[in-house]
């Protein structure tokens, strides 16, 4: 039987469901491990798609100083490596460019210790990578190697590239680059966090500082600008949730606070 053709579609696109939270997405991939969280509107929306065996409400922040050392390290571009140099990661719309800096070695002679600190280097870059949901087009300078003896580290980039099953290396470029190529499957961190940080990563991480700092009683102050206040406030839930666990918090704009000077304090 014939049925009638649809009515065509038009309009601007709009969402029909949305799909799994960061949180869920999280406990998708870990279906047996215990879910931790500080925040009451994340512990509700996961118990009731997980059940509240699973999960618990934290009455302090989960974030340290520690976690957040490494945050700030992860939004950056420089990575240091053991025993000298370092990482320089820049990733661009059409793909990521990794230079591996010598350091003190740069200038020197000593092809040893070149290929020594390439081959540290290339396990730093492996992990990178993962942490950091790279994707895409992947090409890494190497540092202080001529032509012939950069081949020489595929093995060992090879070797760091096993525990990544979506991470391929494709081999050595005519201009010696090693290029690698790893399968889209989250969202890359600098998307998330923004390149630079984008205002509601900065203020979200002011937020936890003051959840880390925050006393009974204490009346707290955010001042940050304007764009990072009202990142805040269309943040669903962030300030409801602060308020939860710290108290009042005053938002206190400030055109001329540049990026990375938020200050939260008590007042």
């Amino acid at each position: 039987a014939s049925r009638p053709a649809p009515e065509p579609v038009s309009g601007p696109p709009r969402l029909l469901s949305r799909g799994p939270d960061a949180p869920l997405r999280l406990a998708g991939q870990y279906p047996d491990a215990p879910l931790l969280t500080d925040s009451a509107t994340t512990a509700a929306r996961l118990r009731a798609a997980l059940g509240k065996e699973r999960v618990t409400l934290s009455p302090t922040p989960v974030f340290d100083d520690e976690v957040e050392a490494a945050f700030d390290e992860l939004a950056g571009p420089d990575v240091a490596l053991p025993g000298g140099g370092r990482l320089s990661i820049h990733p661009t719309p059409a793909l990521v460019a990794i230079d591996v800096d010598a350091g003190s070695l740069a200038g020197g002679r000593d092809a040893g210790a070149h290929l020594a600190l390439n081959r540290r280097a290339v396990f730093e870059v492996a992990r990178q990578i993962r942490l950091r949901h790279l994707a895409g087009a992947i090409l890494v300078d190497m540092a202080g190697l001529p032509m012939a003896r950069r081949k020489a580290l595929l093995p060992a980039m090879q070797e760091a590239a096993a525990a990544d099953p979506d991470l391929r290396v494709v081999g050595i470029t005519g201009l010696g680059l090693i290029e690698l190529q790893r399968r889209r499957v989250r969202t890359p961190l600098h998307e998330v966090l923004g390149q630079p940080t984008s205002a509601l990563t900065r203020g979200l991480a002011a937020l936890r500082r003051g959840l880390r700092q925050a006393r009974p009683g204490a009346r707290l102050v955010l001042k940050a600008h304007p764009a990072v206040c009202a990142a805040l406030q269309d943040w669903p839930g962030a300030l409801q949730d602060f308020v939860a666990q710290a108290g009042p918090l005053q938002l206190r704009p400030d055109p001329l606070c540049l990026p990375g000077e938020e200050d939260i304090y008590a007042e």
